[in-house]
């Protein structure tokens, strides 16, 4: 399953996002279509911390750098690849 894919899951399975998966498009702002309120955007970016196995900061999350699913679905990858190189690193 893909980081899009994984986002929807979350945001339909975990959130109640009342849309169909199939219907959920990269440039759709999340508040205004999705209807995702603070709360909620709190509760996805610790889902995807759980589900990616990773951290994501507040600042890193704000509203405003993280408007629609393409900005979020960077930020993932960014922070994938971010951790990834990481345990390269390291080991």
């Amino acid at each position: 399953m893909t980081v899009t894919d994984t986002i929807k899951a979350i945001l339909v399975d975990d959130l109640g996002v009342e849309r169909p998966k199939a219907e959920i498009c990269g440039s759709m702002p999340l508040r205004d279509e999705l209807n995702i309120d603070s709360l909620s955007f709190e509760e996805l970016r610790v889902r995807m911390e759980e589900v990616f196995h990773i951290t994501i900061s507040e600042q890193e999350f704000a509203a405003d750098r993280c408007p629609d699913l393409d900005s979020v679905v960077a930020l993932v990858e960014s922070l994938l690849a971010r951790s990834a190189h990481a345990r390269e690193n390291s080991g």
